[in-house]
């Protein structure tokens, strides 16, 4: 039975996170979590909050700062300045999944990692959700992806690591992981997350697609939760989005 993880209120936005092949932002020196990155003091009494748990709060930011028309990139709420309402709601939400999804897209579409109105460069925000919530996997789906997008695959399988010594994915989590593992090159592991997925009726054929496309696809004929037979990846390979 497929598990939803109710993170995302549509099919788009699920999508909108993992879309494999787009183009690197350009290499320019970012901040490490340490100095400019850390994370400043509260803003509000009880703030920072975890997006995964303070219900209460989300509706009170997002109805300003993460409207829809901020998700989709069309234009800013609270102020002309798109860039500066998700900035807000990163600040106040760290882990916000769907904020930083947007924020990821935004800065594929402008080949940039810092905007004015952005008190830190993209890596940064994804920095500052990890240390902020260690355990929550969206986030790290979310920078494993960003990683590979921008060729680093050591920083990449690091993240994904973190997740597969986890007990704790979900049929989602395991399809995220094949696409990322795709586009880093490591088909065999890319494959055994897909017949994970699969085997527990995930229902998007996105990643068995793309397998099929360069001739990695196999039928399962093994127990899907065994471990994948190879460890490292071959020659990084790009594959066009659907």
């Amino acid at each position: 039975m497929y598990k939803s993880t109710n993170l995302f209120p549509t099919k788009f936005a699920l999508i909108t996170i993992l879309i494999i092949g787009t183009t690197p932002t350009s290499t320019v020196a970012e901040e490490r979590y340490t100095g400019q990155c850390e994370m400043p003091p509260p803003e509000n009494p009880d703030s920072p909050w975890d997006y995964r748990t303070r219900k209460d709060r989300i509706e009170l930011v997002e109805r300003r700062h993460f409207t829809r028309n901020i998700e989709l990139l069309i234009r800013g709420e609270s102020t002309a300045n798109l860039a500066a309402d998700i900035d807000y709601t990163l600040r106040m939400f760290p882990n916000h999944h769907r904020a930083l999804a947007s924020l990821v897209r935004y800065s594929e579409s402008k080949k940039q990692r810092r905007f004015s109105g952005m008190k830190y460069s993209v890596e940064c925000f994804l920095e500052r959700a990890i240390y902020f919530k260690p355990d929550d996997l969206q986030v790290r789906i979310i920078y494993a992806n960003y990683f590979a997008k921008n060729t680093k695959f050591d920083q990449s399988r690091k993240q994904l690591e973190y997740i597969e010594n986890t007990q704790d994915t979900t049929s989602a989590v395991n399809y995220n992981l094949g696409l990322i593992y795709l586009e880093i090159g490591d088909f065999e592991k890319s494959l055994h997350y897909a017949h994970k997925a699969y085997s527990d009726n995930f229902p998007l054929a996105g990643l068995k697609n793309k397998l099929k496309r360069i001739g990695k696809w196999r039928e399962s004929r093994i127990d899907p939760l065994a471990p994948p037979d190879h460890e490292h990846p071959v020659t990084p390979l790009s594959v066009g989005s659907e």
